[in-house]
Order: structure tokens, then C-alpha cells, then sequence
């Protein structure tokens, strides 16, 4: 990847005027005069063997969303990688926000990236359409296994997102999901230990552990935050609820409704596994007119999550930052380190929004 740059070069040039006098002088007198004269010259900047980019500089590729860099990639890379990856489903705001993550940093790093959209219908249909044109490594969040197992049985390397381990790649990537959590679980710590001083004292708390057990990522990341809570909170098992609709084949707005109405007088803390899956039941709550009640952090923050936030809802006290344009971006850049066989560290969330940040935060991202 050549960088051309304009050189400017000074060049003092002494320039020896010779004035013969001919007047009384009986020999002729030599004068020295110094000139400066400008050279522009145009020349092909080929960056050196091993130079990578910067965190500076990718800090200033992703603009608004400044993402820190998990592998140092070299300015030249050994060939043009192509990148391939099945996106759940890209009219989602957060999967959006992965595709053009990715879509952006290959088009930085000189890759080529093809996206893939299965619109929320089963991800392995795209894998022979995405076969077709050749990747050298391809990722999904979805059919993790079944994809893994064919992009194996063809010798390309596969790397998933947000999903954990599979048995048929030695790569894993995403969302460190016991991290998120336990930080997750010690902002709400914050929150309900100033409620629990104020208008919240005296009442009895329990802690909603919001989760879904057919998801392992799910799993790992609402456990982090309950024992978070629980230790900061000095609670018991008993003021720990586990809430997992899918488990017992429930809507969430009806599980978080049935427990409130088992628990009158309490009040909870909450934590979901995703955002939308606290904030359908705590509108819920909010119709029955329990909001006050309820004190929630969630984790992700795509634009609708923080719209919502910025509204000030009495009981949403803020969100971890995912930043799931940067964890595309990050995806892309782990995939190129693979094929390059450099290292790569592990992507890190550790941002969060709050009711006293939300309007800074939203108009650095959303603001026209």
C-alpha cells in the first residue's frame, strides 16, 4: 500500500556573480551573492518492512467510535485477504453495526470483505453462496458448529463471534462475557446502593438474573453479574432470582410480572443478558406501575438502547458499551492477524453510559 507525499527540499545554491569593474580599478573585483531556490519534488513512499499501524492511527480510522486496535497489522499485508462472514440478521441495529465494523476495516487494511446476510433464517444456507467466492477465513454467529465443521472439511479458517468455543476451530472471539458481567454487576452496585440509602431504605431486595440457558455466552455473562451484585449487596441465595423465560417457555414481560406480584413490597435489581431482553419487561413494569421499583443495567448499547436511555426512564440506571461497531471492526482486524500469523489479544469492553452521560454520548455518535 504505496503513500505518495509531496517532499520539499531547500537548496541553498551559492551563485557566483562575477562583476568585472572597469572604472579606476586596475584589476577586476569578484562579488559573492547566496540565493535560495525551492525545489518541489513528487516521490512513491513505500512504508518499510514491518511497519504496522498505530493505535493512534486506528483511533482516528474509526472516528466517532474510537476502537483501540487488538492486533498490530502490517501496512503491507502479505497478499489481499478475502473475508467472509454470515450475519444474523443485518436489519438488526446491533448486527448493522458489526457489518459495517467489518466492512470498514477491511477496506483500511486493504482486505476484501464479503457480508453475508442469512435475515434471520438459518445462517448455514449462505455458507455454500459464500464458498463460492473463495474466502480465506470466514466467521458467523449462528450454526457455529455446522459451519465450523464444513469451513474445517475445506482447510479455511473459521472464527465465530460472540458465541464461545467450537470443537472444529482453535480460534474464539468476542465479548469477554464474565468481564461484562462482573462490570455490569458492580455498576448496578453503585446505582442501588444510593437507592437503598434514599428512597429505596428499609425494603426488602432481591436481584433478577435475566438470562437465556440455551445461550452459553448468556449463561456466563448473567452469572458474572449476580455474584457482582451479591457480593456488593451482601445478599443471600435466596435474594437471588434467576429469570429465564425460554426455559420455561414464557414471555419475559410475564415472568418479571409474576414475580413482582409474588414480591409486593420489594424491589429489584436487574441485569439482562442483552438489552432488549431487560428493557421489554421493564416496560412492562412500568405499565403496571412498578417502575419505581425496579433499578436496571443492561449490556450492548446499539442506537434504540441508547435512545432509550437518553429518555430517562426512572429505573434504567445505563448500559455497558459493547460498541458493536468496534467489535466488528476488531473481528476484521483478528481475522487478518490469523492469515498473517501475528498475535492478537482479546477484544474489551469497559465503557459505560449512564442518565449523566447519555446526551454527550449520543450526540458524539447519532448527531448529523
Amino acid at each position: 500500500m504505496k503513500r505518495r507525499m509531496i517532499v520539499m527540499t531547500m537548496i541553498a545554491l551559492s551563485i557566483l556573480v562575477l562583476i568585472l569593474v572597469s572604472c579606476a580599478t586596475p584589476a577586476p573585483q569578484v562579488v559573492t551573492k547566496e540565493v535560495t531556490v525551492e525545489v518541489v519534488k513528487e516521490v512513491e513512499v513505500t512504508p518499510s518492512p514491518g511497519e504496522s499501524w498505530t493505535g493512534d492511527e486506528i483511533r482516528d480510522a474509526t472516528g466517532k467510535w474510537l476502537c483501540d486496535p487488538v492486533a498490530e497489522i502490517p501496512k503491507e499485508l502479505e497478499q489481499e485477504w478475502v473475508v467472509g462472514y454470515i450475519n444474523m440478521d443485518k436489519s438488526h441495529p446491533f448486527f448493522s453495526q458489526w457489518d459495517a465494523g467489518m466492512a470498514d476495516a477491511a477496506e483500511f487494511y486493504g482486505a476484501k470483505f464479503i457480508g453475508m446476510d442469512a435475515s434471520n433464517g438459518a445462517s448455514i444456507d449462505q455458507l455454500d453462496p459464500l464458498l463460492a467466492q473463495n474466502p480465506d477465513i470466514i466467521g458467523s454467529q449462528k450454526d457455529m458448529d455446522a459451519i465450523a465443521a464444513a469451513a474445517l472439511d475445506e482447510g479455511i479458517p473459521y472464527l465465530n463471534i460472540d458465541e464461545g468455543q467450537t470443537e472444529y476451530s482453535p480460534y474464539v472471539y468476542g465479548v469477554p462475557n464474565a468481564v461484562a458481567g462482573k462490570l455490569a454487576g458492580e455498576k448496578l452496585v453503585e446505582g442501588l446502593k444510593e437507592r437503598m440509602e434514599g428512597d429505596w431504605q428499609g425494603k426488602e431486595l432481591f436481584f433478577l438474573e435475566f438470562t437465556h440457558g440455551g445461550v452459553p455466552a448468556c449463561v456466563t455473562r448473567t452469572a458474572a453479574s449476580a455474584q457482582a451484585v451479591k457480593d456488593g449487596m451482601g445478599l443471600d441465595d435466596d435474594h437471588i432470582l434467576m429469570q429465564d423465560p425460554f426455559a420455561i417457555g414464557t414471555t419475559p414481560p410475564d415472568m418479571l410480572l409474576a414475580t413482582l406480584t409474588a414480591n409486593p413490597d420489594a424491589v429489584f435489581g436487574l441485569i439482562p443478558c442483552w438489552d432488549a431482553l431487560g428493557i421489554e419487561p421493564y416496560n412492562a413494569a412500568r405499565e403496571s406501575g412498578r417502575e419505581g421499583d425496579i433499578l436496571m443495567v443492561t449490556q450492548g448499547a446499539d442506537q434504540p438502547t441508547l435512545e432509550f436511555l437518553k429518555s430517562k426512564p426512572v429505573g434504567y440506571y445505563g448500559v455497558l458499551q459493547f460498541k458493536p461497531y468496534c467489535e466488528g471492526w476488531s473481528w476484521l482486524e483478528t481475522t487478518l492477524a490469523i492469515q498473517e500469523g501475528i498475535p492478537f489479544r482479546p477484544y474489551t469492553v469497559n465503557e459505560f453510559v449512564s442518565q449523566d452521560n447519555i446526551e454527550e454520548r449520543y450526540q458524539e455518535l447519532y448527531s448529523e
